[in-house]
């Protein structure tokens, strides 16, 4: 506290004003009258100090400001006395800054002497000590006045009291009363900063801070008597409870008169609704239509379920891809090599055949579903460990014409007419050749297959523009439009999901990894279908 603090730096300052009189009477060859003269000048410039005076080495008294007075107070064997020159110059002689205990002086002052080592060339010559009047610390210590009744005193290293801010306690000091045996006493001349309840020499309860004046050993204690220190609290619990006995009052009456419609039931609803979602019943809505705090809490609940829903699905979601990846790795694997030995075979075996239509119609369905196979196992090994893309620049329409070329058999054998509408030679875009390559072939094919009693296949490829924040954007537009069997409005929502298809064979990987990989060239994927007209899938990709 801010009052330990001067109380330190006043016993502080009178150690640095008497080491700044050593070294002034230590710096030439003063003579004893001029030492003399030097220290008189010090008492008189600084009203702190009753007396100075300056010993040699040996401890010998040699000038004084006054000489006719004892610089230090008769020592008293075992008493609280203000020390003596022998235990003065035996601590300084080592050194060290000696502080005696505070006493009275005969004419009622508080005094407190204060002796510092003279070196010279690092040798000890001698000592200078001086008798400092406390009488300011007693002005600052009556001064610090908490509320009607609360004082601070302070104490020495000892416990002995030493200043009162109560002018009744006054004659407590004078009598030197000893309080170090109250705990928090005890506590601030351990050092220690305390707050503690406590009854005073007069039975009353005080509540007391205190502070410890480190450079000293002293402690300084303020203290009020609890009544008065809680007074204003206790005043404000009165209050308190009157205002919530009020408060209770119009609740129990507001609760019997409209408390069940417009408190009870929302708060009813929204529990029921928690312990269904507790109890893993997600999607659970509560209809609360107060108008009030309660709605706007039923919509966050409300919408608290709907992400619970999306979050569980996008769980299971993950874990399922994790599962089928893991197997997907594993059947890539363990048929790689067996369908290869198929296909090798295969030829061997249509060799054995000498009617060349059987042996081309066998070719025909060997090479058939050993493709189809191929495209699953492709599927599967995307699935479980998809390669990097390496983009450069492509021209979209080769890539489509490449897939015409090589869909061309399946597709004449299906009845599909494969119309090409292709104005973007020469546009080019960055792309994995690729993975964009079998997003094309993917979804030719298909449609091929949405045909299966022939129709036509619609291939657009131009450039085209879109406005962003004023500016026109390139982009290349390449649609695929088929009059197929249609895709069901369910199904479309969700066609590009993993495991989705229209199919009854494979896995319904093709689309949803065709719009990963869309997806990493920054370009997007979408379709349009209606039931028994046929199916658009339009692509948007970037241009440079």
């Amino acid at each position: 506290m801010r009052a330990s603090e001067q109380i330190d730096l006043y016993a502080t300052n009178g150690i640095r004003i008497l080491n700044a009189i050593a070294q002034n009477i230590n710096r030439t060859n003063l003579n004893d009258w001029q030492k003399e003269t030097i220290i008189k000048n010090y008492v008189n410039n600084f009203a702190e100090f009753e007396s100075i005076y300056v010993t040699d080495k040996t401890g010998r008294q040699i000038v004084a400001s006054e000489f006719e007075t004892t610089p230090l107070s008769p020592p008293s064997e075992g008493g609280e006395g203000g020390g003596n020159k022998t235990e003065a110059f035996s601590t300084v002689s080592k050194r060290e800054v000696y502080k005696s205990e505070v006493f009275i002086s005969d004419n009622l002052v508080p005094l407190m002497t204060i002796a510092v080592p003279i070196i010279r060339l690092n040798e000890f010559e001698g000592m200078i000590a001086g008798e400092i009047n406390l009488t300011n610390m007693w002005r600052l210590v009556d001064s610090i006045r908490i509320g009607n009744s609360g004082f601070a005193f302070v104490v020495s290293k000892s416990g002995l009291l030493i200043a009162h801010g109560d002018s009744s306690s006054k004659v407590r000091v004078i009598q030197e009363e000893n309080l170090k045996d109250m705990d928090i006493v005890k506590s601030v001349l351990r050092g220690e900063s305390t707050v503690s309840f406590y009854k005073d020499y007069r039975g009353i309860k005080m509540l007391g801070v205190s502070a410890a004046i480190k450079s000293l050993g002293w402690g300084i204690v303020i203290e009020q008597p609890v009544a008065e220190a809680y007074a204003p609290a206790t005043k404000l619990s009165y209050e308190l409870t009157v205002m919530v006995i009020l408060f209770l009052i119009v609740i129990t009456v507001i609760g019997y008169l409209g408390g069940n419609r417009y408190l009870l039931t929302p708060i009813a609803n929204l529990m029921g609704g928690t312990r269904e979602i507790a109890q893993g019943i997600f999607g659970k809505k509560v209809a609360i239509n107060t108008g009030d705090e309660f709605s706007e809490l039923a919509k966050s609940f409300n919408y608290m379920s709907e992400k619970l829903i999306e979050l569980q699905e996008d769980i299971r979601k993950k874990e399922r891809e994790a599962t089928i990846g893991k197997i997907a790795s594993g059947i890539v694997h363990d048929l790689k090599h067996p369908v290869r030995s198929i296909e090798n075979n295969s030829k061997l075996i249509s060799r054995l055949y000498s009617d060349e239509e059987y042996r081309k119609t066998f070719n025909n369905i060997m090479e058939r579903e050993l493709l189809n196979i191929n495209r699953f196992l492709d599927d599967l090994h995307e699935l479980s460990s998809p390669k990097p893309l390496e983009f450069v620049p492509v021209n979209p329409e080769g890539l489509v014409i490449n897939v015409i070329e090589s869909v061309s058999v399946e597709a004449k054998n299906s009845g599909v007419e494969i119309i090409k509408n292709l104005s973007a030679d020469g546009i080019k875009v960055s792309a994995d050749k690729f993975a964009l390559e079998r997003v094309f072939k993917n979804i030719v094919i298909n449609a091929i297959q949405a045909m299966p009693n022939g129709g036509s296949l619609t291939i657009d490829c131009h450039c085209d523009t879109e406005s962003s924040s004023g500016e026109a954007i390139p982009f290349l537009n390449i649609s695929f439009q088929d009059t197929g069997i249609g895709i069901p409005p369910d199904t479309l929502k969700t066609i590009f999901e993993d495991y989705k298809t229209t199919k009854k064979k494979g896995l319904g990987l093709g689309l949803a990894i065709s719009k990963k990989i869309i997806n990493q060239h920054n370009g997007t994927i979408t379709a349009e279908s209606t039931p028994q007209k046929g199916t658009t899938f339009t692509i948007k990709l970037p241009t440079i």
